[in-house]
């Protein structure tokens, strides 16, 4: 494959200027030197390609949930890094990063109002975050093993999490959000 900085200083150029690169094609290119952090790479055709000395992104985990809030207005998923990003469905930028959890973030989900959105991961821990801020506003303990699915009642006034138990049923938990939500 050939080398060169031919490819890198293309995407440099088209970076500089804020090209949309979503769909562009730059398969079999040898690309150095190119900084991307900052560009829209969605459905770009990387295959093939001899990266080197190049800067994408910021990287997440695997993710392994994803929800929609109540008006399609946001996209929450959750990765394998513990983390949950909330993004804004037209702009398709990352509003906020919540980050709290410890281990997988396996189910997200927004509340009715789409105020909040509560998390479950394999630290045994369900929280509550205010989708505006990424704040954590409060963590529910008590499960025993890995938690893997979270809802909010149609109300959102109560929160209910199921989880794994070795060997051993694990029963759902409910919790009031009122306090809480309604502060």
């Amino acid at each position: 494959m050939q080398t060169g900085y031919a490819g890198g200083n293309l995407l440099n150029l088209f970076s500089h200027l804020q090209t949309d690169l979503s769909g562009f094609d730059f398969s079999h290119l040898a690309i150095r030197q190119a900084y991307l952090a900052n560009a829209i790479l969605h459905n770009t055709n990387f295959t093939n390609v001899n990266i080197s000395e190049t800067v994408f992104a910021e990287t997440f985990g695997g993710v392994l949930s994803v929800a929609f809030s109540p008006d399609g207005q946001y996209l929450a998923t959750g990765d394998t890094k513990g983390e949950i990003q909330i993004w804004d469905t037209g702009t398709r930028k990352q509003l906020v990063r919540c980050r709290g959890h410890q281990h997988w973030t396996w189910a997200v989900t927004f509340s009715p109002d789409g105020r909040y959105l509560a998390s479950a991961a394999d630290d045994y821990l369900v929280k509550l975050w205010d989708v505006e801020t990424g704040q954590c506003l409060h963590t529910y303990k008590g499960h025993t093993y890995s938690v893997n699915a979270v809802a909010f009642s149609p109300e959102g006034n109560i929160l209910t999490s199921c989880g794994q138990a070795m060997g051993k049923k694990q029963p759902c938990f409910e919790k009031e959000t009122t306090d809480i939500c309604h502060r």
